[in-house]
Formats: structure tokens, sequence, C-alpha cells
């Protein structure tokens, strides 16, 4: 992780800037708590609260992703599956539907 913001977050941002990284809780992002702390100073560090997962929106993208490539299909090889993910994420990207947060009744 550390090696990630040395060479891509601060050429690009520098230290001028604040760099925040939110990330979700998976067990190996907790236990490694103690190495952000060596992160560079401008770098803050957030985490989804447990039992969040619908703050993580990556996670519905995989689940239409799935639907649109994967579901009752019977591939048999991983270039099979690979090529069908290519051409799930290719029709998810030509067809754009932003995400809208709503309030909760």
């Amino acid at each position: 992780m550390l090696s990630f913001l040395q060479d891509v977050v601060l050429p690009r941002f520098g230290t001028n800037c604040k760099v925040y990284l939110v990330w979700d809780n998976f067990s190996a992002h907790k236990r490694a708590r103690k190495l952000w702390a060596t992160a560079p100073a401008n770098v803050e560090f957030f985490w989804t609260p447990t039992n969040a997962s619908w703050l993580n929106l990556i996670e519905p993208w995989f689940l239409v992703l799935e639907k649109t490539a994967l579901y009752n299909t019977d591939l048999k090889t991983t270039d099979a599956i690979a090529e069908n993910l290519k051409q799930g994420i290719d029709y998810l990207n030509s067809h754009p539907r932003p995400y809208r947060w709503t309030k909760a009744l």
C-alpha cells in the first residue's frame, strides 16, 4: 500500500494537497491499520462502518456485472469467463446508469 502511495498517488497529487482514501471493512484492511500510520501526513484514511456494505458502490456494480455476464452460463474455461466479463463490462460502460442516492423513508 505504501508503495502505491509513493509511486502513484504522491507523484500525481504531490504533497501540497490532501489525499483521502476510503476503505471498506475487508478484514485485511482492518489488520493493516498500523501500516497506514506510516503514510505521509497529507494522506488520510477512512473506513466504512461495519455492516454498511451498501456504502461501497462497487458492490452493486459487481452484482449487475455478474447478472449480465455470468448468470445462467456454462463457461468451461477461464478464457470464456474473461471474455464474458469483458463483454459485460463493455455493455455496462456503453449503457451507464448513475447511482442516485435516495432518502430512506
